[in-house]
C-alpha cells in the first residue's frame, strides 16, 4: 500500500487534500476510536509517514519517483506476453 492508498487520496491531490484525508484518517485511527491498540498504532504510524513525505513538495517530488520507478521495474520484469496483454489493454500495439 503506498502513501496515497493510505491517506486515501489520488496521487494528483492537493496539499490541502492531502491535510484534510491526513486528520480525518487520525481521528478514525485514535486509540480511542479503535479496539485493537496494536493495529492502531502500526497504522497511525504509516498514516503520519505517509503525511510527513507528502505534504512537503520536494519530499512528494522524491516520493513520486520513487513510485514511478518501482512501476518501470515491474514492467521491465514482465514477460513478454504479459507486457503485449498490458500493452494491448491501454490501446498501444503490442511490442
Amino acid at each position: 500500500m503506498n502513501y496515497y492508498q493510505i491517506l486515501g487520496v489520488p496521487e494528483d491531490a492537493s496539499c490541502d487534500a492531502i491535510r484534510v484525508a491526513y486528520i480525518a484518517r487520525l481521528l478514525e485511527l485514535h486509540p480511542d476510536n479503535t479496539r485493537d491498540y496494536s493495529i492502531a498504532t502500526k497504522k497511525l504510524h504509516a498514516l503520519m509517514d505517509a503525511y510527513t513525505t507528502l505534504r512537503l513538495p520536494q519530499l512528494r517530488k522524491a516520493y513520486d519517483l520513487f513510485l514511478l520507478n518501482q512501476s518501470l521495474e515491474c514492467i521491465n520484469n514482465m514477460p513478454p506476453s504479459a507486457l503485449r496483454r498490458l500493452m494491448s489493454s491501454v490501446g498501444q500495439d503490442a511490442v
